[in-house]
């Protein structure tokens, strides 16, 4: 507020700087409806993206994205397969891979793994997921046990100091 102006205590008076944020926003969700009915009526796919971010062992943060736009890409484009959310849990003597797939069942999911890597292929009508997950430890492949319950796959390994050769995980 310029100084020596006073406040208008009347609400039908609106300072200038909001007028202004009105007819963004006003501007804004207009823009936004004719890209969703754009989307709607040319059958695209939404536009996904997201990020994750998580402290490894050293300390150091690891971004995880995921979603459907290839952001290395100059010009984001949508692809049709998406990257689904990632977390890794580590214990002791465990590897704990948790994956979030809505919209797939655990019969449409192909899971393989070796030791330094977990790879998910996932394809319904509606949905389509993909993604190479570097593993923070060595595992033991053989020892994988996955479980897809509500859209939410997990995936137990044992540590290894040496792994085995690469297999395809039965999910239960």
């Amino acid at each position: 507020m310029a100084k020596g102006k006073k406040r208008q205590d009347d609400p039908a008076q609106e300072p200038e700087n909001f007028t202004a944020l009105n007819a963004f926003m006003a501007k804004f969700i207009k823009d936004v409806t004719k890209s969703i009915e754009d989307m709607e009526s040319s059958k695209q796919q939404p536009m996904i993206y997201g990020f994750n971010i998580r402290i490894d062992q050293n300390g150091v943060p690891v971004i995880d994205r995921f979603g459907n736009i290839n952001k290395s890409e100059p010009n984001a484009q949508c692809n049709r397969e998406r990257e689904p959310l990632v977390d890794i849990i580590e214990s002791e003597m465990e590897l704990i891979v948790v994956v979030e797939l809505p919209g797939v069942g655990k019969e449409q999911i192909k899971l393989e793994s070796d030791q330094a890597a977990l790879r998910i292929d996932a394809k319904s009508i509606n949905r389509s997921y993909h993604k190479e997950i570097r593993l923070t430890k060595p595992v033991d492949p053989l020892s994988a046990k996955a479980k897809y319950n509500n859209g939410v796959l997990e995936v137990t390994f044992r540590k290894a100091a040496s792994g085995g050769k690469s297999r395809s995980i039965r999910i239960e």
